[in-house]
């Protein structure tokens, strides 16, 4: 039997997006993926992507100017050397979060992700307008990387796209 795929999981979050239920049903995904790393995400097709440092990170968004672009999706590959554990990793994310106005961690919990252990993170904060965002981040680890997914949007948005979610 196939184990469930990172881009599985990826599309677990993007039912997040706050999408009206006729508009979700004319959303076209695309893949991302990358061989070397082993990993494989499905994206809204129509949102661009902003390669970080060394391809170890990526961050997708909607279209500028339209509802979904301050609305993220956030990859980043660390090597499973830089940490002891992903309690670790959440320390140092946390730790680096709560620099953040109006930071707070909502919750964290233990479970799988695309098989693997894994650690899921909720968390608040402000951005420099005051407006409040929700961050869902999720640690897992696979071969010799962890993998840090992590949907972000505007708190409206992020609520109202929680039944998306239990769509697949």
């Amino acid at each position: 039997m196939r184990r469930p795929s990172l881009g599985f999981a990826c599309l677990l979050i993007l039912m997040c997006l706050g999408l009206s239920t006729a508009g979700a049903a004319q959303v076209s995904y695309r893949v991302q993926q990358d061989q070397n790393l082993s990993y494989s995400l499905e994206v809204p097709a129509h949102w661009s992507i902003q390669p970080g440092s060394k391809d170890r990170s990526l961050v997708f968004s909607g279209p500028q100017g339209g509802p979904e672009y301050r609305t993220t999706l956030t990859l980043q590959v660390v090597d499973v050397a830089a940490f002891s554990g992903l309690t670790a990793v959440a320390r140092e994310l946390t730790s680096q979060w709560s620099r953040l106005k109006g930071y707070r961690l909502l919750s964290q919990e233990k479970g799988s992700l695309a098989g693997q252990e894994a650690l899921r993170l909720l968390a608040s904060f402000n951005n420099a307008q005051g407006e409040t965002f929700r961050r869902e981040q999720f640690i897992c680890r696979k071969g010799p990387y962890y993998f840090l997914l992590a949907y972000t949007a505007p708190e409206l948005r992020f609520s109202g796209g929680m039944p998306y979610r239990n769509r697949a």
